[in-house]
C-alpha cells in the first residue's frame, strides 16, 4: 500500500535589519536546510525538505513533503516543522500566520518574515 503525500511550498520573504551580503544570505539558507534535515531525521511524517535562496530578492523557497492525504493537515504539519527549523536557525517568527488562513487550492504559498 502506498502512502499519500502532499508537497507544501513556502516562499519566505526575509526581512533583515539592513543589507545582507549574498554569501551571508545563502549561509542563512544553509542553516535553515540543516535544521530541516535534523527535523526530517526524527519525524516520520515528513520527507525531502529542500531550501533554495535568492539573495537579490531576499526570498527563500522551502518545500516539504508531508505523508498525509489531507492538504490542511499537511500545511499545519509543514508550517510547524518550518517554524521550528527557523527558530533553530536563529530566525524570529513573531508574525507567523495561522496555517488554515494560508491554504489555497493547488500550490500552497506562504509569505512570512524569517
Amino acid at each position: 500500500m502506498s502512502k499519500q503525500v502532499v508537497k507544501v511550498v513556502f516562499d519566505l520573504h526575509v526581512d533583515t535589519a539592513g543589507p545582507v551580503a549574498p554569501a551571508s544570505f545563502h549561509q542563512r539558507a544553509t542553516a535553515l536546510m540543516d535544521a530541516l534535515m535534523d527535523l526530517d531525521a526524527c519525524n516520520a511524517d515528513i520527507a525531502d525538505p529542500t531550501v533554495s535562496s535568492d539573495a537579490g530578492e531576499s526570498v527563500m523557497n522551502v518545500e516539504i513533503l508531508v505523508f498525509t492525504g489531507e492538504p490542511i493537515a499537511a500545511l499545519e504539519k509543514a508550517s510547524a516543522v518550518l517554524r521550528t527549523a527557523l527558530h533553530a536557525a536563529g530566525a524570529e517568527t513573531a508574525a507567523w500566520p495561522i496555517a488554515h488562513m494560508t491554504y489555497h487550492t493547488g500550490t500552497v504559498t506562504h509569505l512570512a518574515d524569517a
